[in-house]
């Protein structure tokens, strides 16, 4: 309960400060974390994950939780959360695990460099709150990394684009629209499975892609969005 309310006080203080990068009021729930590592098969090992916006950990102790052997890489550019995660590697027991090693980079996912490929990268990324030119090189940034048929999975409050739009200025309605049409792109294309959330604030799509092979032109399974934005 402690660690609850700690790390939802910390989420919120940089929330404020930096909702640019946090683009979330509150953290993640339980049920779009499990959803969020559903690709990850139980136990597996030696694996090799990516966490892109770690944030307070939320998806990091799922991951961690989830697999059985492996290496997993937590990048978070936020220095307040980047601090929080290396204080949980070094005191959180739900963060240490036989066979598994985790490592922490503060910095922006565009310049890690780690020498490794991935079998699964999770983002946490605001994808909705950067403009598309930062959207696409992220994508492509996920698909560099990959190895062949690796999963990533990302998510992306239900219907966000839509709500902005009424509300915004010229400028901001033209960026949502050009985020827009990178992310639908990228779900035409890669996307093989969406899952709906409801039980995290606000309600999620969680959204898996795999990069080689992607059923382009083809209807994502379980996928029942229709943002117009």
């Amino acid at each position: 309960m402690v660690r609850r309310a700690f790390e939802l006080l910390t989420f919120l203080r940089q929330s404020i400060r930096d909702f640019y990068h946090t683009g979330a009021v509150l953290p993640s729930s339980k049920s779009l974390a499990a959803e969020m590592v559903s690709e990850i098969p139980a136990g597996c090992g030696p694996v090799n994950i990516l966490e892109v916006g770690a944030g307070t950990g939320v998806f990091s102790r799922a991951i961690i939780e989830r697999v059985g052997r492996g290496e997993i890489d937590l990048c978070e550019i936020n220095p307040r959360f980047a601090s929080l995660l290396r204080k949980r590697l070094e005191k959180d027991p739900s963060f240490k695990k036989p066979g598994v090693t985790v490592r922490v980079y503060e910095l922006d996912a565009r310049l890690l460099e780690t020498g490794r490929k991935y079998d699964h990268i999770v983002s946490g990324l605001p994808m909705n709150g950067f403009d598309a030119v930062a959207v696409r090189e992220f994508f492509d940034l996920f698909a560099r990394l990959l190895k062949p048929g690796g999963t990533l999975s990302y998510f992306e409050y239900i219907g966000v684009r839509a709500v902005k739009m009424p509300f915004s200025g010229k400028s901001e309605r033209r960026r949502l629209r050009r985020v827009g049409a990178v992310v639908r792109r990228m779900q035409r294309r890669y996307q093989y499975k969406c899952r709906k959330v409801l039980s995290n604030f606000p309600p999620a799509y969680a959204r898996h892609l795999r990069f080689d092979g992607g059923p382009e032109a083809s209807p994502a399974r379980g996928s029942t969005e229709r943002d117009p934005a």
